[in-house]
């Protein structure tokens, strides 16, 4: 950015803070909501994920930058796809968007929990092994979201520490993107039987006469599409300039005009390669895959050791997975495949669920994605302990690395 003159900075100063207009008149069909505000690295990308933390439906978005300068414009939708009309609704985007508030509706204090970060490949009966060293740990397992892609697996777990003081939040889905890009899975994408199957068409072309890579993403809609492209994009240290974001029936069509962290256009083929297969694994790897089932009982240690293991006993493969704690009850979601990632048999469902309980354990056809919230816990700076991707030989060793690390937070001697 070219050194700016006192006026400029003038203007700059008073345009830093965000304006955020809600407008339930513009459109018949969606409440739109326009963002003005001095330019600022990632004002699209925090944006995106202040509407997605809310669970609202992004149908169209309009973007564009000059030097000093952004302007958003959305048209969102809540999931049932009605305009939005609550006021504490419409009053939380105002301020969640101004950056006043968090927009998780989980924004509780919650003292006592440590995390830590899990990558690297992936194989059956992995979560079991994990859960049960937490188990014999005596660790209690109170948030975790985990994902697989590609042969490898990312997870973000937090356990409860009585001794513990309170962390600070942590978004996991961008930290799960993270993850999943840094252990390397996706540069063996395009080899993989995952690209064959992809729903998603994605070009990357360049429009050398303007100095911009426009990337063209089209594949099938689903919620928070947008945000996992877009934490793409801003990992691999590209700046989106100007975009147009549709949605029509299930499909979606996005495009965004961008440049490297030098201000350059994308100019090798190498780059580009590495680029389109890492917007595939954006737009895949949260897709639902399996079979969903859901598990509501009372909590208790133990119970993700004894739950995972006997999916692992029936041939069943947890792909995705989200883990709550509420009021001493689990609220888990798992989504499940066989073990070479395709549909489990329906006999080894009944089987599992017969075992757990079939009023705990239900089986979920409608394959939506469930609602991905992400843990806030205030204060701080975050407990997180990153394990990385390390070749160990078995996720027992990785569970005891897990457990004394944490131990040590616990005593003081690695300070938050």
């Amino acid at each position: 950015m070219a050194e700016m003159d006192e006026y400029e900075k003038l203007v700059y100063g008073a345009m830093n803070d965000p304006i955020v207009e809600i407008d339930n008149v513009a459109s018949p069909t969606a409440t739109v909501v326009k963002v003005n505000r001095g330019g600022k690295r990632g004002t699209l990308l925090d944006a995106v994920q202040v509407l997605s933390d809310l669970d609202l439906i992004i149908q169209e978005a309009r973007v564009s930058t000059d030097t000093y300068w952004v302007m958003i414009v959305f048209h969102v939708v809540d999931i049932r796809g009605r305009k939005l009309h609550d006021p504490a609704i419409l009053s939380r985007i105002e301020l969640a968007l101004s950056g006043n508030v968090s927009a998780s509706s989980t924004n509780s204090v919650a003292t006592g929990l440590y995390g830590a970060e899990l990558s690297g490949p992936d194989y059956p009966g992995l979560l079991s092994e994990l859960f049960a060293s937490l188990r014999d740990n005596g660790r209690d397992v109170v948030e975790s979201t985990l994902w697989t892609y590609g042969g490898s697996v990312a997870s973000v777990i937090f356990v409860k520490d009585p001794n513990g003081i309170t962390s600070a939040m942590t978004h996991y889905d961008r930290r799960l993107h993270q993850l999943l890009n840094e252990d390397g899975c996706i540069c063996d994408y395009a080899a993989s039987n995952q690209a064959a199957s992809s729903s998603a068409t994605i070009s990357v072309e360049n429009w050398n006469s303007r100095g911009y890579s426009i990337v063209s993403v089209r594949s099938h809609d689903r919620p928070k599409l947008l945000f996992d492209v877009i934490c793409v994009l801003y990992d691999m240290n590209y700046d989106i300039f100007h975009a147009a974001i549709s949605t029509e029936a299930d499909r979606a069509d996005l495009e965004f005009y961008i440049r490297d962290k030098h201000g350059n256009a994308i100019s090798c083929e190498a780059e580009r390669q590495r680029l389109s297969c890492s917007l595939h694994g954006a737009v895949e790897r949260r897709a639902p895959q399996g079979l969903r089932l859901v598990l509501r009982a009372v909590d208790r240690r133990g119970l993700l050791a004894e739950v995972t293991r006997v999916f692992f006993e029936h041939g069943l493969s947890v792909a995705m997975a989200e883990i709550r704690t509420r009021g001493g009850e689990a609220q888990d979601v798992f989504h499940v495949t066989d073990f070479d990632g395709r549909l489990p048999d329906r006999r080894a469902i009944v089987a599992v669920r017969e075992r757990i309980g079939t009023e705990q354990l239900k089986l979920i056809d409608d394959l939506r994605p469930p609602e991905m919230g992400n843990v806030q816990v205030a204060g701080g700076h975050s407990g997180m302990l990153t394990l990385g991707n390390r070749a160990l030989k078995s996720v027992r060793c990785l569970g005891n690395m897990l457990v004394r690390n944490l131990h040590y937070l616990t005593k003081g001697l690695v300070r938050l």
